[in-house]
């Protein structure tokens, strides 16, 4: 009887295929009744919500008109760990790192334009975004601006030669509060664009985006000595005037055209406020004997707007 069982079994297996066994293409339709879920999802858990990076340089090989000296632009974090860098977190003020992966659901579509959509969506219990402390950097060639390289949770590193620091961002680096329960999404689409941008903001609000008001940006002067540093010291906080809504992302786009980079907006953005605050040019409590009676240099206060708003903003990036 067994023999019976595997010879039906072998007969089977090698009967000619006939159009009533050919296999069949599935869409979208179809496989989400078989799998529950249409196209691709994939997740990704940041360990500890944290984006964590050396240098990121962006290189000029052959210099400016007329010249051919190489040159980067390097943004470099204070401090090289696991813990640096750029952070997530879930709540407003506090350390708790958000337990939500990042979200990407891809999926194409056929015909005479055929493209590749992805949904990105940050976190959904992500509430604040924090870029730790870091500068920039403006360096000869095309090297590291180290010595040697950084080791993740080593020393700091030892700046080379060549190297020149142009922006120090201080101790709280930069903060972006995202309004509670509206997660960032992205849409992309490569090919055909059927949305009309190569990538679309679908949701998303901020609070504010601020900077530490104890430790400021500075812009550092080539005129800085070592007992005194030059530099252009300021606060920055940009603040949403509508706190129940923020100012919502849904809207702003960007785009690879033949005008290089293009990012913008449709319509007016909502109203935000903006101070830059205790503004210092120079050293701040130098003074000149003899001149204005030996008067400290300090701060000349704050400048802002309140309830501004842009309309159909657009920014074009480019090489020459």
């Amino acid at each position: 009887m067994m023999n019976k069982y595997v010879q039906s079994i072998l007969l089977i297996a090698f009967l000619p295929i006939s159009n009533s066994w050919a296999l069949q293409a599935l869409d979208d339709a179809d496989l989400a009744q078989q799998t529950g879920q249409d196209g691709v999802t994939i997740d990704i858990k940041l360990p500890n919500s944290t984006i964590t990076f050396s240098e990121a340089a962006l290189i000029d090989t052959d210099g400016m008109t007329g010249a051919s000296n190489s040159a980067s632009l390097v943004i470099a974090p204070k401090t090289y760990n696991s813990t640096q860098g750029i952070r997530l977190f879930s709540d407003a003020t506090g350390t708790s790192i958000t337990a939500q992966p990042i979200s990407i659901k891809l999926d194409t579509d056929g015909g005479a334009n055929p493209l590749l959509n992805a949904e990105i969506a940050l976190p959904t219990d992500m509430r604040r975004l924090k870029i730790n402390p870091f500068s920039v950097y403006l360096a000869t060639g095309e090297t590291s601006i180290y010595n040697s390289p950084r080791v993740l949770g080593g020393a700091a590193g030892t700046l080379r030669a060549g190297v020149t620091e142009l922006i120090r961002f201080g101790t709280d680096g930069i903060e972006v509060l995202f309004k509670e329960n509206d997660p960032v999404k992205i849409n992309l689409q490569l090919g055909a664009e059927s949305q009309g941008h190569m990538f679309v903001f679908t949701g998303g609000s901020i609070s504010h985006i601020k900077t530490s008001s104890t430790d400021p940006i500075q812009i550092i002067s080539n005129n800085s000595t070592a007992t005194g540093e030059s530099s252009l010291k300021l606060n920055l906080n940009l603040t949403a005037s509508n706190a129940a809504t923020g100012i919502r992302l849904a809207g702003f786009y960007g785009d690879i055209n033949d005008q290089g980079l293009t990012f913008g907006k449709v319509g007016a953005t909502d109203k935000f406020d903006l101070v830059i605050g205790n503004i210092v040019a120079g050293a701040e409590g130098a003074q000149a004997a003899g001149t204005f009676s030996g008067l400290k240099n300090g701060s000349m206060g704050n400048i802002g707007v309140v309830g501004a708003s842009v309309t159909n903003l657009k920014v074009n990036v480019k090489g020459l």
